[in-house]
C-alpha cells in the first residue's frame, strides 16, 4: 500500500513539474514481470484479466 501511494505522489510531482527523472538501464523482462506481478492482483480482484506476455 505504501509503494502504491509513493506512486501516487509521483505522479503529481510529474503534473507540478517537480520530479527529476534519471536515464538508467533497465532489464524490460524483470520491468514486465514486476509490473505483472503488481497489477495482476489488483485487476483479478476486480473480476478482470491481466497478462504480460515476452518473447524468448
Amino acid at each position: 500500500m505504501l509503494s502504491l501511494i509513493d506512486e501516487i505522489l509521483d505522479l503529481s510531482k510529474i503534473d507540478t513539474g517537480n520530479l527529476e527523472l534519471a536515464i538508467e538501464v533497465v532489464s524490460i523482462r524483470d520491468l514486465v514481470t514486476k509490473t505483472t506481478a503488481t497489477v495482476k492482483p489488483l485487476v483479478e480482484r476486480n473480476g478482470n484479466e491481466f497478462t504480460g506476455v515476452l518473447g524468448p
